[in-house]
């Protein structure tokens, strides 16, 4: 279909409901929109008109980004408000990660982050080059830069460090998947991969393209093109790249994943849906014959999957109308009949219950009451009671059987049925003084959510999860539970048996009900006790990884012949060096040997002949590896400071530690054991347990904490009913406004209770409310981890220590142990060979003296490692973090 207005429509994001646009219109546009489906859309208008680049979603706002100051958030892509951003720059590219929005800059350093939109913090980026795009994979975020070879990578969006992406291009986009990121430019094919930002791969896009903007669906990768209708599909690596076509060609500029599809916008007025990448719509389908859509879906698996056909209207005026849309793929006679009716707000409803079980229709075998209660995080269950056909029951027959409820208001002789439980049947019981079946049924949540592959738990949950703080979880309802530790919200299914999460927080009132439609007189409200609530999180984390170290240098000797003549010129060989250098606790890495004289002339015409291998000079380069493991201690507190002034402190521990298995005794055995120190140096490596996953895990416990301290108070009750009314479920926030109380909060709990003979249908429902303690006083603290202490640095000298290798002779030279080098203790004689006429005669040896060192031949004394460098060493860091607490109205009116 078409967007309303033609525009420059570039970026594109998803919030769970709808599709939002903005557009950049040459500089002057103040455009966005709004769309369910990616094909029709809704203009909305931004608070200002700007170059609009960017848009991301957090989980609670859009935030959108232009050049300038301007940024704006909005809620639901409709109502906008405009915020400033902390420099003045053409704002390119934003994105959430989790924790904090972080913007970059086109041409300058400036980067930001910001927790909600609101409230921003400068960064610096690590050149002044035109940054186009940035992603976050879960670990760090990673941003490119157009026409360089220059990326960046980020822990926090602050503090950055300058990468090469290998390759200079006109880098457009970057986007991030289960194994990494991918990166992709204009006017050419070249793409780019990274596991962590660091370290890239070249990859090759199907054709030499415009390729504009590329996003991640939680299996593959999409990318699109600038005037054209090519379009192509990515695996996780990007080593499979397949073209693929939009099915127009059009000026592609953005695109994102939602709602079960990925959707790309374009200057112009077109968009185009695809929900594999591969087959594009940019249009509803036409179709012949005469449509037809009853409001009656059946499936076989019902998990995540609504049909809401509902209209409400309030105090119309004029004449109501309900127009339907079909869309609709294939041939055949569909059809798409509507009712409307129009109840006036007196009017009190006429209903009846509808049960149907495994497809069967049972509604008129239904007695007393049908009650469906539902609450927050936990299996939604319905009782029901029916009579049997008469003859034999075997209540067991029952187990398992799916069963569906509605309630279903008849106005004017039609039937609006909506839902409000679907599931199996679990425990049957049977009372024969009734002869009746009582079902007890349950929406199976455990079991599905356990069903799922992560990817989709990932997807749907969100949060964070690591083995180093939450441990090594086999179950995924288990896992799903560990990622909502870390999540504030709640995880459930609705009445179609749709598994959600639904946010504590919402700007969003679904309703605000007062006298004339709670049905107690008095709303009960209860208090919280004291000894319930958390206002101070104490976190203990160890990261342990081994420092390694490999020293290198060169030791030398040479022994002139007036240093060898005591000995009658017995020079050492090449193993006397190299055996007492081995033996020194290092390795010999390489030696360089030169060879004593081959014959030395004596003055009775003969000759000293030194024996063969002798040498008068060596060169070694020698090498000594060591490890020394490493524990980084943090101690970190996430305290709500207002809580703690009216409550006084309620403390809770939550721990976590993360340690490298890397054998560090190994590595010092043999220098081809990685890393490979050729040039040596000291570094600390953990392949197994990099830097990012410390960081991670510290995330998971600060996520842990926030959420514990904000789960904690929000335990405030408020309880009334109203006439069954089964769109009243555990996603809503309503508002409670009467005379003697006015309240807000979440839906926590929900009884919807049909009583068939008396002919009553109410739904009570329990608010939690956020409070206790003050809220908005502070600014709440960035969770981001904090800064790891300076690197374990070696205390030893060991340079100054190296010894100096000489010609020690006795008699001489006074022994010592600290001599190092060749000892020797002179001969009493000296034989001397070919002498004319004599042949061999031995000669006294002037040097000569009574006596001998303890020890004889080479001696090499390397330095060893001190016990402050080998034994463990343990570096503490301190940090603190506040956080505010939410502030719902629960306030009594007093008369």
């Amino acid at each position: 279909m078409s967007f309303p207005v033609n525009d420059s429509w570039v970026k594109v994001a998803h919030n769970g409901t709808v599709f939002c646009a903005i557009a950049n219109g040459g500089g002057s546009s103040a455009n966005a929109a709004t769309s369910t489906d990616g094909l029709i859309w809704t203009l909305r208008t931004l608070p200002v008109a700007a170059n609009w680049y960017g848009i991301a979603w957090n989980g609670t706002v859009f935030c959108a980004v232009a050049s300038g100051t301007v940024a704006a958030t909005s809620p639901d892509g409709i109502t906008w408000t405009q915020r400033t951003l902390p420099a003045s720059a053409t704002w390119s590219s934003i994105t959430w990660n989790g924790t904090v929005f972080c913007a970059v800059a086109w041409g300058s350093t400036n980067c930001a982050t910001s927790p909600d939109g609101i409230t921003w913090t400068l960064g610096t980026l690590p050149s002044a080059v035109n940054w186009s795009d940035v992603a976050w994979n879960g670990s760090v975020f990673c941003a490119i830069a157009s026409g360089t070879t220059t990326c960046a990578t980020s822990a926090d969006g602050i503090t950055w460090t300058s990468r090469s992406i290998g390759y200079s291009a006109l880098w457009t986009a970057i986007a991030a998947g289960s194994s990494g990121f991918i990166a992709i430019s204009q006017s050419n094919d070249a793409a780019r991969y990274s596991a962590d930002g660091v370290t890239w791969y070249a990859r090759t896009m199907p054709v030499s393209a415009n390729w504009m903007d590329i996003a991640w669906d939680g299996t593959q990768f999409a990318a699109i093109a600038y005037g054209s209708a090519i379009a192509a599909t990515l695996t996780p690596n990007g080593m499979t790249i397949t073209q693929q076509n939009v099915g127009s060609s059009q000026s592609w500029k953005g695109i994102c994943w939602g709602n079960s599809r990925f959707c790309a916008v374009s200057s112009g007025t077109l968009s185009a849906t695809s929900a594999d990448g591969v087959t594009w719509i940019t249009a509803i389908p036409a179709v012949t014959g005469t449509p037809i859509a009853y409001t009656e879906l059946t499936i076989a698996d019902s998990n995540a999957v609504t049909a809401p056909t509902l209209l409400t209207v309030e105090w119309p005026t004029g004449v109501p109308a309900a127009p339907t849309r079909l869309d609709m793929v294939g041939s055949g006679a569909p059809s798409a009949p509507t009712v409307l009716a129009v109840l006036s707000s007196t009017d009190m409803p006429i209903w009846r219950a509808r049960c149907l079980i495994d497809g069967v229709d049972v509604s008129a075998r239904l007695e007393g009451q049908i009650v469906v209660d539902a609450s927050e995080g936990a299996a939604r269950i319905a009782t029901v009671r029916i009579v049997p056909p008469s003859g034999a029951v075997s209540p067991l027959d029952y187990v398992g059987k799916t069963i569906s409820l509605d309630y279903v208001r008849v106005a004017g002789g039609t039937e609006l049925p909506q839902r409000l439980f679907t599931g199996r049947i679990d425990t049957p019981s049977y009372d024969p003084d009734t002869t009746q079946l009582e079902l007890q049924c349950l929406d199976d949540l455990q079991n599905r959510v356990a069903a799922l592959d992560r990817a989709v738990i990932d997807g749907l949950v969100g949060g964070r999860y690591t083995p180093a703080v939450q441990g090594e979880i086999l179950d995924n309802w288990d896992y799903a539970v560990a990622r909502l530790s870390t999540v504030a919200a709640s995880l459930d299914a609705d009445a179609s048996g749709g598994i959600r999460v639904t946010a504590w927080q919402s700007a969003n009132v679904w309703a605000t009900l007062g006298e004339s439609q709670l049905l107690y007189q008095r709303t009960r409200v209860v208090y919280p006790q004291r000894s319930t609530l958390v206002n101070r999180v104490n976190i203990s984390f160890d990261y342990r990884y081994p420092r390694l170290r490999q020293r290198n240098t060169v030791i030398g000797w040479s022994g002139t012949q007036i240093d060898m003549a005591p000995s009658g010129w017995a020079y050492p060989t090449q193993q006397d060096f190299l055996g007492a250098a081995g033996g020194s606790g290092w390795q010999v890495v390489q030696g360089v040997f030169y060879p004593a004289p081959a014959a030395i002339p004596h003055a009775s015409g003969g000759y000293i002949y030194p024996a063969e291998g002798s040498i008068d000079m060596a060169i070694l380069h020698m090498a000594q590896r060591h490890s020394q493991t490493v524990t980084e201690s943090y101690a970190i507190e996430v305290a709500a400071p207002e809580s703690i002034t009216l409550n006084g402190e309620l403390a809770h521990e939550i721990r976590g530690a993360l340690a490298s298995s890397f054998d560090g005794t190994a590595w010092e055995a043999a220098l081809d054991v990685a890393p490979l120190m050729d040039g040596g140096g000291e570094q600390d490596y953990a392949p197994d347990a990099p830097r990012s996953a410390s960081d991670e895990a510290i995330n998971t416990l600060l996520d842990q904490a926030k959420v514990k301290i904000l789960g904690s108070h929000r335990g405030a009750r408020v309880t009334n009913a109203i006439l069954c009314d089964p769109d009243l479920d555990l996603d809503k926030h309503i508002a409670i406004s009467t005379t003697a109380l006015d309240a807000t909060g979440k839906v926590v709990r929900v009884v919807h209770t049909l009583d068939l003979e008396a002919g009553s249908a109410l739904s009570e429902f329990d608010l939690a409310c956020f409070g206790i303690g003050g809220a908005g006083i502070i600014t709440p603290s960035t969770l981001t981890p904090p800064a790891p202490p300076a690197s374990a640095v070696e205390t030893q000298d060991w340079a100054a220590e190296a010894p100096s290798l000489t010609v020690n002779t006795f008699g001489i030279t006074p022994y010592s142990d600290a001599l190092m080098g060749l000892l020797l203790n002179p001969p009493q004689s000296i034989v001397v060979d070919n002498i004319p006429n004599v042949g061999s005669k031995s000669f006294p040896n002037p040097y000569y003296t009574a006596g001998s060192y303890p020890v004889q031949g080479f001696r090499v004394a390397m330095p060893g490692v001190s016990d402050a460098d080998r034994n463990p060493v343990t570096k503490s860091v301190a940090q603190s973090y506040q956080v505010v607490i939410p502030a719902d109205t629960l306030q009594f009116n007093v008369p």
